[in-house]
């Protein structure tokens, strides 16, 4: 069976539709070159180059067409690249940049949307990329990085690596507004325990539990034979009806998470709570928690009596005093949700309350009103299948000394 792929492809740049007015086949470097009316030019190429007299390459208004034709069928035929003309990086440098690219395709296709330049003076190779399936309803794909500080180049790439018939246009690079940031936002629904155990979750070790005694390996030497044990405790708070109580020993597995919270690269955050221990000079760790392997920390000392702890970084992205990172907390496979996970953690007990997170500035906590609600899905699994209703079991409190009147 014959495959043919056309590929419709637009220089990224500010504007995103393309004048294009001549098209060169270079067979010398194997490559055609469709040009713009001002002087841009889209380069069509494959990998391996041998298979590049395999490719009829067009143009028509907004649009580079390319007919692979027997393209996907020759034995070791890989790739086809489209790729912009590359630009001055200077005014990108050291910023969140977005790739666009409007793609449709006339069966189960894939491509993968590039971020590609040089850095430093060396011309390093710089890239950043994501791969997307495609379909015959038209999607806007995006692909989006902070580009290091030394970019000297950058330019689009959009890599074909299944048949199919695709139209790709509508591309273009940009660098997203500043995003607005209110500092006395507290991004934790619950940081106060008073709403009980509403926006928390504990993170478990079940699924590498040793078959033979049911104890917790992880695979390098370390034990442990119980869980965390997690309350809300009434007698001992910092401030309103509860605080957090959780049980923890050098042989407790387990974490307790707040909520999932923003982080913006470039800007402050701020991850603060009260602590107590069961003894003084007690370790404890605050994190922000963003995949295995990612990850930012501060080691504190503990008391018997109440203090307030901060893990504080002036400009995410970048080293902060008396914080630990571990590995790229911008641009590493867990940052692309935006959200990083605040929990504090200790090798013996210790109560946690009025935990705040803000961006732009230090957290501080501010108590309600008193009127406290919470929800709980009717699945602990909190899935659902399409069209099964789901439904939540709503929770009023009042952690105030008088009596309130609430309409939900």
């Amino acid at each position: 069976m014959k495959w043919n792929l056309i590929l419709a492809g637009c220089l990224f740049g500010a504007v995103l539709s393309a004048d294009y007015v001549s098209i060169e086949n270079s067979k010398e470097q194997e490559h055609y070159r469709i040009r713009e009316s001002d002087g841009k030019i889209t380069f069509v190429s494959t990998k391996p180059n041998p298979f590049y007299d395999k490719l009829k390459v067009s143009f028509e208004p907004g649009c580079v067409i390319v007919d692979t034709g027997e393209f996907f069928q020759a034995p070791g035929a890989k790739t086809i690249l489209v790729r912009t003309s590359r630009r001055p990086a200077a005014e990108w440098a050291g910023k969140k940049v977005t790739a666009k690219a409007e793609v449709s395709c006339n069966a189960d296709g894939a491509v993968r949307l590039y971020l590609e330049g040089s850095r430093g003076p060396e011309n390093k190779h710089y890239w950043s990329a994501t791969a997307f399936p495609v379909f015959a309803e038209k999607s806007v794909l995006e692909q989006s990085s902070v580009v290091p500080e030394d970019l000297t180049y950058l330019w689009g790439r959009v890599d074909i690596e299944k048949p199919g018939v695709y139209r790709i246009g509508g591309c273009g690079i940009t660098v997203p507004e500043e995003p607005k940031v209110d500092s006395t936002v507290n991004y934790l629904h619950n940081g106060g325990a008073e709403r009980e155990f509403y926006a928390t979750g504990m993170n478990g070790y079940d699924f590498i539990k040793r078959v033979e005694d049911g104890t917790v390996w992880d695979g390098r030497g370390k034990i442990w034979t119980k869980p965390i044990e997690v309350s809300l405790d009434d007698t001992v708070k910092h401030s309103g009806k509860y605080s957090f109580r959780i049980v923890s020993t050098p042989e407790s597995a387990g974490r307790f998470n707040l909520n999932p919270v923003p982080f913006i690269p470039g800007k402050s955050a701020s991850f603060s709570c009260w602590l107590k221990g069961e003894r003084e000079n007690q370790r404890a760790d605050l994190h922000l928690f963003l995949g295995n392997g990612i990850a930012l920390g501060k080691t504190v000392s503990l008391g018997k009596e109440w203090s307030k702890y901060e893990l504080y970084v002036p400009e995410w992205g970048k080293d902060a005093p008396g914080v630990t990172r571990v590995n790229d907390v911008v641009n590493g496979y867990a940052a692309v949700t935006g959200v990083v996970i605040p929990y504090v953690s200790s090798d013996a007990t210790f109560w946690l309350d009025d935990a705040a997170y803000s961006v732009g500035g230090h957290s501080e906590f501010k108590a309600g009103d008193g009127l406290n609600v919470s929800a709980r899905l009717n699945k602990d699994t909190h899935c659902y299948w399409p069209g099964e209703a789901v439904t939540a079991r709503l929770k009023l409190s009042n952690s105030g000394a008088a009596p309130r009147t609430a309409k939900v």
